[in-house]
């Protein structure tokens, strides 16, 4: 699952598909200043996303923690978000 950030900024990089671990503390000096301003500002965006439709951040972290450890979970979650992706069509 790719991280809040990586859906919300992938455009303004013109990437297909961002890297897993890009905002890693240990290799985000040697980014570009696009990418750094990216994680720098994904925190605050997740936020502001997650309070428009009733989510702490708190709760967005449980849920995902639930996801990586529990496969029945992750995979009724992506089944339906699926099933969301098709409705918009």
């Amino acid at each position: 699952m790719l991280p809040l950030a990586c859906l919300l900024e992938q455009n303004e990089l013109n990437m297909a598909q961002l890297p897993p671990f890009i905002c890693d503390a240990n290799i985000l000096p040697a980014m570009c200043s696009a990418v750094q301003s990216t994680c720098a500002s994904f925190p605050k965006a997740a936020v502001t996303i997650l309070n428009q439709h009733g989510l702490e951040l708190s709760d967005y972290l449980e849920l995902d923690k639930k996801m990586r450890t529990n496969q029945i979970m992750n995979y009724r979650v992506c089944k339906e978000l699926e099933r969301l992706d098709a409705n918009d069509k």
